[in-house]
């Protein structure tokens, strides 16, 4: 399970939960979208591995990167859950290189939801580092407001995987992060994710009428039909849903 040390984020914020970490993109699973560790419950305390659950689409298909709008909000966490996201994903077919960018709401970060941007190579996680930032106006881990859906994508070009946040390019990560192996997509995958450490009533992505995720299409490539799942046994199901686009629902067990 891949995971965002809580050291990371000591320097970066003025408040931050030692018990607290924030969580990534786990490995995709084949054909199922990302992969959950399942736990018998229980608290932190009780539970050693953090239960993972999404609703999400993926595309098995290549591509130059994706773009997706997703609903920014600021869920109300329980005590047992660690964080509630909403992330777009592009990947190698391995699931090893990994470049991701969406907004978190983590027990262990104050303010609210915030922008994050990070990378896999060769299945170690990196977080920002290597990130070149090219904004004066946006950042990576900038407090966002909550309440308005906001565009992500994540794109190929030059030598490049740029990011960019409501059309403005915040930066990229270079190719020679991957020594050049990573240049296109094979899988990308926009979902909403909770991490929690047993049951939780956590709604994902909560705080706001809007909880769908819309417009979420391939860069350079042909969008293929879609896969949607859920984690339904831990209370949370795909709701309406269509071509680049579906409802999340449940509020967890």
């Amino acid at each position: 399970m891949f995971r965002f040390p809580v050291t990371y984020f000591a320097g970066r914020f003025s408040r931050l939960s030692g018990a607290a970490a924030l969580a990534a993109l786990a490995a995709v699973a084949a054909g199922a979208g990302p992969a959950a560790a399942a736990v018998d419950g229980g608290s932190a305390a009780a539970s050693a591995a953090p239960l993972f659950s999404y609703v999400g689409e993926a595309y098995y298909a290549t591509s130059r990167g994706a773009s997706a709008v997703l609903p920014v909000a600021d869920p109300r966490l329980a005590p047992q859950a660690n964080h509630s996201l909403a992330e777009l994903a592009v990947e190698s077919s391995n699931g090893r290189d990994i470049i991701e960018t969406g907004w978190v709401h983590s027990q262990g970060i104050a303010g609210g939801p915030r922008l994050f941007v990070s990378y896999w190579a060769g299945g170690v996680d990196h977080v920002d580092a290597g990130f070149r930032s090219t904004s004066r106006t946006g950042r990576p881990f900038e407090a966002l407001r909550p309440g308005a859906s906001a565009r992500f994508e994540v794109a190929y070009a030059s030598g490049r995987w740029i990011v960019s946040y409501r059309g403005r390019q915040l930066g990229y990560f270079p190719a020679s992060l991957w020594a050049g192996r990573f240049r296109s997509a094979a899988v990308t995958q926009a979902f909403g994710e909770v991490e929690s450490y047993g049951p939780s009533r956590t709604q994902m992505i909560d705080g706001r009428a809007d909880r769908a995720i819309s417009g979420f299409h391939l860069i350079g490539g042909r969008t293929p039909a879609g896969r949607f799942y859920a984690s339904t046994a831990e209370g949370y199901y795909l709701g309406a849903h269509g071509g680049g686009w579906f409802r999340l629902g449940g509020s967890g067990r």
